[in-house]
């Protein structure tokens, strides 16, 4: 969807209401954090339309090991959902 429909996050916002289930990919159908994909930016939305639904990686296989590439990607959605948090709570601070 990301490359196909433009702004993609915007997407996201219109279409939450209606989420049922996401399928995550990076670019190419690459696991998160292996391509172009600014997943911080995904998981914030996501919590913004409070998105309570299920998530599953939709990629392609790989010449990697599927445990390696798994450990990778789980690995990198945990950092980006740090970093969101991270983020959320500057922006609390700065407008208390």
């Amino acid at each position: 969807m990301l490359l196909e429909d433009g702004e993609f996050y915007d997407a996201l916002k219109d279409c939450g209401k209606y989420l049922k289930h996401m399928h995550l990919a990076d670019t190419g159908r690459t696991m998160p954090g292996t391509g172009n994909v600014d997943f911080k930016l995904v998981i914030g939305v996501l919590e913004e339309i409070i998105f309570t639904k299920y998530i599953s990686l939709d990629c392609l296989p790989t010449i990697v090991p599927v445990d390696q590439y798994l450990k990778h990607s789980i690995s990198y959605m945990r950092t980006m959902e740090d970093a969101w948090d991270m983020t959320r709570k500057i922006r609390t601070e700065m407008h208390a």
